[in-house]
C-alpha cells in the first residue's frame, strides 16, 4: 500500500525528470545539429509566436521569415544578435523585460521557449539556406 509520502516521493522524481530532460534538450550541447535545432524547436516557435504579426506584415518595421531580416531589424533596431542572446531585442521582449516592447501580445514566453530561442541565438542564429524555385 503506497503512503501519501511515497506519493510526493515518486511526484517530485518525476518532475525533476521532466525539468532535467527539458534542460538537456534545450541545451547548445544536445542540439549539436543547428539545421535539426532550428527545423524541430526554434522554426515552430517563431511561427506559432511572431510570424502573425511579423511576416508578410511587417509590424513594427520587422519581419522574422529571415536570418536576415531579424539582422536588420525593425524600428527597433536588430531583433538578434547571433552569439549575444542577452543583448538581443527578441529576448527582452519575450520576457517581457524591454521598457515598452512586450512581446508576444498574449503573455511573455515560457522559460522553456526562451532557453530555446536564447541557445539557438547563442550558436550563432543558425538559419537554413531558403532554397530557390
Amino acid at each position: 500500500m503506497s503512503t501519501p509520502n511515497a506519493y510526493v516521493h515518486r511526484r517530485l522524481s518525476t518532475t525533476r525528470l521532466v525539468f532535467a530532460m527539458t534542460a538537456m534538450l534545450c541545451s547548445p550541447a544536445f542540439a549539436q545539429d543547428p539545421n535539426t535545432h532550428f527545423e524541430m524547436q526554434v522554426r515552430p516557435l517563431l511561427a506559432k509566436n511572431c510570424w502573425g504579426c511579423h511576416r508578410q506584415t511587417s509590424l513594427g518595421g520587422l519581419r522574422m521569415d529571415s536570418r536576415d531580416a531579424m539582422l536588420k531589424g525593425g524600428k527597433s533596431g536588430p531583433a538578434i544578435i547571433p552569439k549575444n542572446a542577452v543583448g538581443s531585442l527578441i529576448i527582452k521582449a519575450v520576457t517581457h523585460e524591454h521598457e515598452r516592447l512586450k512581446m508576444p501580445p498574449s503573455g511573455k514566453l515560457s522559460d522553456v521557449d526562451v532557453e530555446i530561442l536564447k541557445s539557438w541565438i547563442d550558436s550563432g542564429a543558425y538559419w537554413p539556406e531558403e532554397t530557390k524555385t
